[in-house]
């Protein structure tokens, strides 16, 4: 697939609203365009309506200044201004002549500029937005500037009304103490503070709560309050939570210091607008949990009305299984290089798959996969890189036993872009990473929303239409133009991270779609949660396979009905197969000599999720049971042959040379060599396995090799002093295996740390909860024991452990913010980011943002 959009890093709001209620087009010039000298610029200033929290209506007349600087360096210089139209567009065109390009838009007079979105662009401020790379004919669209009316006309005649009469009477009368009662008690009676309601979310949600929260998800109360005249600052909120598993005392909201500004016009749509707080995971577990709000309990605000500061709700916690993965590393070559994807990227997809996806958890694991091929990912004809490396995920899958876990490779795009696939459903599928902002997406990759939306793919769902280049979508999605909601609704579905704790709009786009800004839709988060609770009873009924199994590869022409297997192993140990999907078309059937039928297993191949031009072509992945009769492997379509590969008397031998027992390997790569040979003269094909506890259990690094060699990094391979080699050599159907024939050492490797969250160079204030979320991760012992996670600060020392930690009473000043791992034996590693509390950042042209 190919694809824009997704989340900003702080709240921006959207890019899309230009989109839906202007009819601009966003993206690269076309054909013709790209013929042309000029360079466009087209966007719109919009204004928030504050009682919706949606941008309504365009600003008319608003001024638009274009700067150009020349592309050598040089001070900006305005070379045009424009004004936008009654609707509030603009459009700006300027011949080409390879300049850095900034747009400054310039405030009406009673508007306050809320953000601005520059698609492919930079936003420098909330006025201004910046373009330092453009192409001759690029038309760049989707422009937006966003700003809010003030509310001047009602709090200018309080203000002026109340000081006027008290001041007058009061000191004729009483000159001595009557000046200090009467400025006490007359602003009582002025203003009510107004509880109106409570959401609970976890990644979507509307306000009638239709969206199941899960038991074991991070979850976050918003309670939604009002003011009946002006903003009132300084406010105390507090919630209780009464659940099965407990009840807490009233705790103060993280909004900073417990206190937030209650507004006369509030709305979901900002995060501040509200005061919210993580609900505690010990009540956070299955079951009814009821969920209390108050505000003012400390009389800081005098009131007309104290009776409604507060209200309950009452909501219950699912049970659903964790998503199980295993994110499989793809290293391949590329102009004389080798390319594999960060651990980083991993872990950003891990993050973004708790996050949005409705599950506890996500249990994963690393593997690693060497690319066979000469030809890299990027470069397989008629774009199936990625039908190549899903065959190849799936021999690997298999041969480890089918764990019910889905494998996804990863693919670093560092030498080409590989476009991603995945069966619909299907327990393999992979995709590219890399670095890439998209105008909005902002924290240095896309694989994790791409990722997500293969994987989606993996558990069932379809595509779903926001651009109109989406291949088989949905019918049945709800909502218009692949959005996560109806626009217009503030009560309608509003997405929400609970990393960032921003608020995704409707507007937003589905993460199954191609368009841009994206997240999860309540469709999509329910049919994921719908697929995973199926599943896991499924799995329960699975039965062991007995004795020998075949793996079997290839691919089916479901237009011609004709098929192609590859190679085929014929293992003992393959563990619990997954069950055939029946299919009154296709079927697997193993032959005697005569052409009798010995055994027959109906199938369904698997499609693509983005099926290319001409024939459909799908998958075939699966294991049968081995009969040892069987002369022929026979794939059959509609009761017709449509392919065969016979038997051989013989089975190939292998027999591993080195690492063969003994050595204690050191350095950067590890060569593992090996003699085969078939007495029949069949070509071979081999799979290289790697096993940390002597032989008991194997990981599958290589397939579809034609060398006798393969050299792999010592940093992908986890550490034992009881490791072996295997290596399997098939002549397409028999296979023969041989294992080091002794144990070798390999060193372990340190765990490696990330941290999530807080980023270098945030900034907070005091009383502000600062949330450290950080992983662990060891190639011996996988994901992290939370209590193996310690966090310190260089000025306030210990901090906690595990893999979140909130704080609140952080000391003014910098601080560098440090995760330490701890592996089962002993080997740490650190990780580091430098904070800042009520002290600005150095880089001084940064604006300092609050995270809130």
């Amino acid at each position: 697939m190919s694809k824009l959009a997704v989340r900003p890093r702080y709240i921006v709001l959207s890019l899309i609203w230009l989109l839906l209620l202007s009819g601009l087009v966003a993206g690269a010039a076309s054909a013709q365009a790209e013929l042309s000298a000029n360079v466009t610029f087209n966007g719109r200033v919009v204004r928030l309506n504050p009682a919706t929290g949606l941008f309504d209506l365009g600003i008319p007349n608003a001024r638009i200044e274009l700067f150009e600087r020349a592309p050598t360096g040089g001070p900006f210089v305005n070379v045009l201004t424009v004004f936008t139209n009654p609707e509030g567009r603009f459009s700006i065109v300027r011949p080409y002549g390879r300049n850095a390009y900034r747009l400054v838009e310039t405030d009406l007079g009673g508007y306050t500029s809320l953000y601005a979105l520059a698609p492919g662009g930079t936003v420098v401020n909330a006025n201004t937005v910046e373009y330092l790379q453009v192409r001759d004919g690029q038309s760049i669209g989707g422009i937006l500037f966003a700003d809010e009316l003030l509310p001047t006309p009602t709090p200018t005649v309080t203000a002026t009304r109340t000081p006027t009469r008290t001041p007058t009477r009061t000191p004729t009368r009483t000159p001595t103490s009557t000046p200090t009662r009467t400025p006490t008690r007359t602003p009582t009676p002025v203003v009510d503070l107004i509880y109106t309601d409570i959401e609970v979310t976890q990644a979507i949600q509307n306000m009638a709560h239709s969206v199941p929260l899960i038991a074991g998800k991070r979850a976050y109360a918003r309670a939604y309050v009002r003011s009946s005249d002006g903003n009132i600052s300084g406010v105390l909120g507090e919630f209780r939570f009464v659940g099965t598993t407990g009840v807490t005392g009233w705790l103060k909201a993280h909004n900073p210091g417990g206190r937030n500004t209650v507004r006369e016009f509030s709305s979901r749509a900002f995060t501040s607008h509200s005061f919210y707080i993580e609900v505690p995971s010990s009540i956070a577990q299955w079951g009814i949990v009821t969920v209390q709000f108050r505000m003012n309990a400390d009389v800081a605000v005098a009131e007309t009305n104290y009776g409604n500061n507060g209200g309950q709700r009452v909501i219950g916690f699912n049970t659903t299984p964790p998503l199980k993965v295993k994110i499989v590393s793809v290293a391949y070559q590329s102009g004389g290089a080798w390319h594999q994807p960060s651990f980083s990227d991993i872990v950003s997809i891990v993050s973004w798959l708790r996050r949005a996806y409705p599950v506890p958890s996500v249990d994963w694991h690393v593997g690693f996969l060497n690319w066979p091929y000469s030809t890299r990912p990027s470069a397989v004809a008629d774009d199936k890189g990625c039908v190549w490396t899903n065959n190849l995920l799936a021999v690997l899958r298999m041969s480890e036993g089918s764990p019910a876990r889905r494998y996804y490779g990863l693919v670093a795009d560092s030498g080409g872009f590989m476009r991603g696939c995945s069966g619909i459903p299907s327990w393999v599928s992979s995709g590219p990473t890399g670095p890439g902002t998209f105008g909005w997406d902002n924290d240095g990759t896309y694989g994790d929303w791409y990722t997500a939306h293969e994987f989606g793919h993996a558990l069932g769902r379809k595509h779903v239409n926001a651009t109109g280049e989406e291949a088989g979508p949905d019918p049945f999605y709800p909502f218009p133009n692949g959005q996560i909601g109806l626009l217009g609704d503030p009560n309608h579905y509003f997405g929400f991270d609970v990393a960032t704790r921003e608020v995704y709009l409707p507007f937003w786009k589905d993460v199954m779609s191609y368009g841009m800004y994206q997240w999860i839709s309540p469709y999509t988060y329910n049919g994921i949660r719908g697929r995973l609770i199926s599943e896991s009873s499924e799995l329960k009924a699975r039965q062991p396979l007995a004795g020998e199994g075949l793996i079997v590869v290839g691919s089916a022409n479901l237009t011609q009905g004709t098929a192609e297997l590859d190679t085929l192993y014929r293992m003992d140990g393959l563990g619990t197969p997954d069950p055939q999907t029946p299919s009154d078309d296709w079927a697997l059937s193993l032959r005697d000599e005569s052409g009798a039928v010995i055994a027959r297993y109906p199938f369904t191949p698997i499609e693509p999720s983005d099926p290319g031009p001409g024939d459909r072509i799908a998958a075939i992945q699966e294991v049968i049971p081995w009969s040892s009769g069987a002369r022929r492997v026979v794939v059959e379509y509609r009761g017709a042959v449509v392919f065969s590969r016979n038997v051989s008397a013989n089975a190939p031998t292998v027999k591993v040379l080195s690492p063969n027992g003994g050595e204690n390997l050191r350095g950067e790569a590890v060569t593992v060599r090996w003699e085969a040979e078939d007495v029949d003269g069949n070509p071979l094909t081999f799979l290289v396995q790697y096993s940390t506890d002597g032989g008991a259990t194997w990981q599958s690094l290589a397939a579809e090799l034609n060398d006798k060699a393969l050299e792999l990094a010592l940093a992908d391979l986890p550490g034992s002093a009881n490791a072996r080699f295997r290596v399997a050599a098939s002549d397409g159907v028999n296979t023969g295996m041989d294992a080091s024939d002794g144990s070798f050492s390999v060193p372990n490797k340190a765990p490696l740390p990330f941290i999530l969250t807080p980023k270098t160079l945030d900034a907070y204030v005091s009383g502000q909860q600062i949330l450290l979320l950080g992983e662990g991760y060891d190639l011996e012992d996988g994901i992290l024991d939370p209590d193996r996670l310690a966090w310190s600060s260089d000025r306030d020392g210990d901090l906690g452990n595990g893999q979140e930690v909130v704080l609140d009473s952080l000391s003014a000043g910098r601080h560098a913010i440090t995760l330490r791992v701890t592996d089962g034996s002993g080997a740490a590693g650190s990780a580091e980011a430098l904070i800042y509390v009520d002290v600005l950042p150095p880089t001084a042209h940064l604006p300092m943002l609050l995270r809130e």
